[in-house]
C-alpha cells in the first residue's frame, strides 16, 4: 500500500513540476496522500457568533416567558398569547437567519403551525362561544392548509399532521 502511495505522490509531483495541474490541486492531492490514516482527525466544533446569538436569544426569551407567566396579573389567555407572540417573533428571526438549513427551519414551521392552530381555536372559542360548527370548520381549514403546505414545500411531517388531524376529526365525530 505504501509503495502505491509513493508512486501516486511521485506522479502528483511530476504534474506539479510540469504544470499539468494547478498548484492548488497538486497541493491538495499531496496532502490527501500524506495523511496518516491510522490516526483519525479530531474536529473541534467552535461556537460561531451566530450560534452564540441564538443561544443568548433563547435564554432571553425563556426569561421573558417566565416573567410574564409568573409575575404578572395578566389572564391566562393573555399570558399564553404573549408567550406565543414571543415564540413567533423568535422563530421568525431564526428562520430568517438560518434560511439555508432546511432541517432547522422545519422545526420552527412546525411550532408556528401548532401555535397558529391554537390561536384559531382559542379565538373562535372565545368569540363564538359553544359553536361546534365554527370550531370544526377551523380544524378542517387548518388541516387543509397543513396538507397543502406539506405538499407544496415538501414537508412530510406537516402533511402527516394535516392528515392525522382529519383522521382525529373523523374519529371524534364518529364516536359521538
Amino acid at each position: 500500500m505504501e509503495e502505491r502511495k509513493a508512486i501516486i505522490k511521485n506522479e502528483i509531483k511530476y504534474w506539479q513540476k510540469n504544470r499539468l495541474l494547478p498548484d492548488v490541486y497538486c497541493t491538495f492531492l499531496l496532502r490527501l496522500y500524506d495523511r496518516d490514516e491510522s490516526v483519525p482527525e479530531k474536529r473541534r466544533t467552535r461556537l460561531t457568533s451566530k450560534s452564540m446569538a441564538m443561544i443568548l436569544a433563547s435564554i432571553v426569551m425563556t426569561a421573558l416567558t417566565f416573567l410574564v407567566i409568573y409575575f404578572t396579573q395578566f389572564s391566562t389567555v393573555m399570558q399564553i398569547g404573549l408567550a406565543s407572540l414571543l415564540f413567533l417573533l423568535f422563530s421568525s428571526g431564526l428562520v430568517y437567519s438560518l434560511k439555508a438549513n432546511k432541517a432547522t427551519v422545519s422545526y420552527f414551521v412546525c411550532g408556528a403551525a401548532v401555535i397558529q392552530f391554537y390561536w384559531i381555536t382559542l379565538v373562535l372559542h372565545t368569540v363564538i362561544e359553544g359553536s361546534q360548527f365554527a370550531l370544526t370548520m377551523s380544524v378542517i381549514i387548518t388541516c387543509v392548509v397543513w396538507i397543502w403546505a406539506g405538499r407544496w414545500f415538501r414537508l412530510t411531517y406537516l402533511w402527516i399532521a394535516g392528515v392525522s388531524g382529519f383522521v382525529m376529526l373523523f374519529l371524534f365525530f364518529s364516536l359521538l
